[in-house]
């Protein structure tokens, strides 16, 4: 166990604080939609509490902000003379975040224990000043993962509720050059594998899809899914392994990149949230974790129709969620044929339109 899984440890048993799997940070999470999250960084571990006031049941900035100014947080000094500062979304004006900033030298840094005082103590005081302002809260999914595999046979091409399957479009251009795919390819499969699992590793750590995705892309003329398993015990090292070999063998022509739209894409299944921020609140963290260039595709329940939203780096981009006023343009399938702007059918979000094998 390395340092930085120590830490994380540590803060899970001292505050509640949970890491998203094998990634430097980790969060807790609060009713209205907001969260503590607490990042690491190269030369600072950062300390946040913030909102993106996306969704109906999201702390709106303005309440965010007037909490920060009156509950007197921003005031207090605190163990090493620093100071919460208060900082507003550029690209999304929605976001508000409270942050406070523990600098560190290394690594190494890690494991100092008046650094670790006082990460915890931070931790543990900025939750107290937010008892009864929000209220922590515990993922809430409605089907476990063997029901949701019996919805998905009755209804995986259905437009009513459940389960639906979703695109997710996963940016790769700034990692390496469509030529790479030609000129270095292990370097880019590898980068290519490494993408792919860790947002499967997000969608499972946020409990939307817990048990498997799917690598999508083209074979023998036909559309082709390759099922990755996540068991509760699984190796990422392994994993990764496993899933590089898979890419080279059985997409010989690589065509699980998309040059169009220089990203991979995977599908998976999810279904609405009991507070109706699937779209609002769960992809956008799962956009702000990855920090990649993304697009999800697919059933809007709040619309009933099909929906696009776009994030680059993590903050909103284009789409339904984005922009509200002209929501109309990322909605719906064009005389049942294809998405807007995609190229997409229906058949895309049904399972059984591909030949699917397992990893």
């Amino acid at each position: 166990m390395n340092t930085l899984d120590k830490l994380f440890e540590l803060l899970l048993e001292k505050t509640g604080l949970k890491r998203v799997a094998g990634r430097p940070y980790g969060h807790i999470h609060y009713s209205p939609n907001s969260a503590i999250a607490v990042r690491v960084k190269k030369k600072s571990i950062s300390i946040e509490f913030y909102t993106d006031g996306g969704s109906k049941n999201s702390l709106t900035p303005d309440e965010h902000i007037k909490w920060a100014n009156e509950s007197g947080i921003l005031r207090r000094e605190l163990f090493s003379g620093g100071f919460f500062v208060l900082r507003r979304g550029v690209k999304n004006n929605l976001k508000s975040t409270l942050i406070y900033e523990l600098s560190i030298d290394s690594e190494d840094s890690l494991s100092n224990q008046d650094l670790l005082y006082e990460l915890v103590g931070v931790i543990n005081g900025l939750k107290q000043d937010l008892d009864g302002f929000v209220t922590p809260k515990s993922k809430e999914r409605r089907i476990d993962s063997k029901e949701a595999e019996l919805v998905s046979e009755e209804s995986n091409s259905s437009n009513q509720g459940g389960q639906h399957f979703y695109l997710m479009r996963i940016g790769i251009s700034g990692y390496f050059d469509s030529d790479d795919f030609e000129d270095d390819l292990e370097h880019a499969v590898t980068k290519s594998a490494d993408m792919l699992l860790h947002h499967g590793l997000l969608l499972k750590e946020r409990g939307i899809q817990t048990d498997c995705f799917y690598v999508v892309g083209k074979k023998e003329n036909g559309s082709f899914a390759l099922k990755i398993e996540m068991d509760d015990n699984l190796d990422r090292m392994k994993l990764l392994e496993k899933l590089e070999d898979a890419l080279f063998k059985k997409f010989p022509l690589n065509e699980f990149y998309s040059v169009e739209h220089e990203a991979v894409n995977m599908m998976f299944q999810a279904e609405e949230t009991v507070d109706e921020d699937l779209w609002s609140f769960e992809f956008n963290r799962i956009a702000e974790e990855s920090e990649a260039d993304l697009s999800i595709i697919g059933w809007h329940s709040q619309h009933s129709d099909f929906s696009i939203q776009q994030w680059g780096g993590g903050e909103y981009d284009e789409g339904v969620e984005s922009n509200p006023d002209a929501e109309e343009y990322y909605i719906g399938l064009e005389s049942g044929e294809s998405l807007k702007h995609e190229n997409l059918k229906q058949s895309h979000f049904d399972l059984a339109s591909y030949t699917t094998e397992s990893l």
